[in-house]
């Protein structure tokens, strides 16, 4: 009820009953607790007070050792976010691939996880109960709407715990489901890529370490390839899960004739959906790629 610009200092207990957020507010209220008051109990001075926190506010801005700072709560919860975001948009028919499939499964096995960790005893968790309950079910991942991710990043989102991973691991980690979400929007995700480019070049000056080494090859086709340079819209997603499909079930693609064929042609033939054929080139390099390495 009262939170800054009081001064009584008979004070003697704070209660905490909600998300201060604000590291500046949040002292100021601890303030409201520090003043002087001689004389006040049996002519003895205040010599302390309590504080009751019931929203974890002390949590949030990790006033005990080993708890997670203000920044990581938040990186998690817009991770949380993002994983369900790309949930949604990967019902999308033209991602029906069963690669893509499946890759949506774990990401709700992930979520649903996410979710079941933070159990139901907390006052933070029991405040949004309700939601915690409908997104610990798998089940209820079937059929996302557009409200749901509109209730997740208010309802659930602030809510998840950390999982302990370093904060530069989890900032990539956010930037790569950024550009993962952006890429599945069909929108540019230039500025992203740019981050991405530079936290790839900085790791490859360190490549005498051995698990760098490891990936050599995954970080010289970003930096020198356009392993992730090409936007795709969503027939062209389409055409190239097609294809994807069709490799994973029979290895090799040595006929091209075959994409002119259905189901390769339902959103349009070749020309029709890559009217920039340097696009097509490139997806057909790759299918050739794949057909000699079979064949070695």
């Amino acid at each position: 009820m009262l939170d800054t610009g009081i001064d009584v200092p008979e004070v003697l207990n704070l209660v905490f009953f909600k998300k201060v957020m604000s590291k500046a507010k949040f002292w100021q209220m601890i303030g409201c607790g520090t003043r002087l008051c001689p004389g006040l109990l049996d002519g003895e001075d205040k010599q302390k007070f309590y504080i009751f926190d019931f929203c974890g506010n002390f949590e949030f801005f990790r006033m005990g050792k080993e708890k997670p700072t203000a920044n990581m709560l938040a990186l998690q919860g817009a991770i949380f976010n993002l994983e369900f975001q790309m949930a949604y948009k990967l019902q999308d028919i033209n991602y029906q691939g069963e690669r893509l499939i499946e890759y949506r499964k774990a990401l709700v096995d992930t979520l649903t996880q996410k979710v079941q960790e933070l159990g139901r005893e907390g006052f933070a968790v029991r405040q949004h109960i309700k939601y915690v309950d409908l997104y610990s079910s798998g089940d209820n991942y079937n059929s996302l709407t557009y409200e749901d991710t509109l209730v997740v990043r208010e309802e659930l989102a602030p809510l998840i715990l950390p999982d302990g991973d370093d904060a530069n691991a989890v900032r990539f980690d956010a930037l790569m489901y950024g550009i993962e979400l952006t890429y599945l929007d069909e929108k540019k995700y230039t500025r992203a890529r740019s981050d991405l480019l530079k936290r790839v070049s900085a790791v490859a000056g360190v490549a005498n370490i051995p698990e760098i080494q490891m990936q050599a090859e995954l970080i010289n086709k970003i930096l020198h390839t356009d392993y992730v340079g090409t936007n795709l819209d969503s027939r062209q997603i389409y055409f190239v899960n097609q294809i994807v499909e069709y490799i994973v079930q029979n290895g090799i693609m040595k006929d091209l004739s075959m994409l002119q064929e259905t189901p390769f042609t339902d959103k349009g033939s070749v020309v029709e959906i890559f009217t920039d054929m340097k696009v097509w080139v490139g997806i057909r390099k790759v299918i050739e790629q794949i057909n000699a390495n079979a064949a070695a």
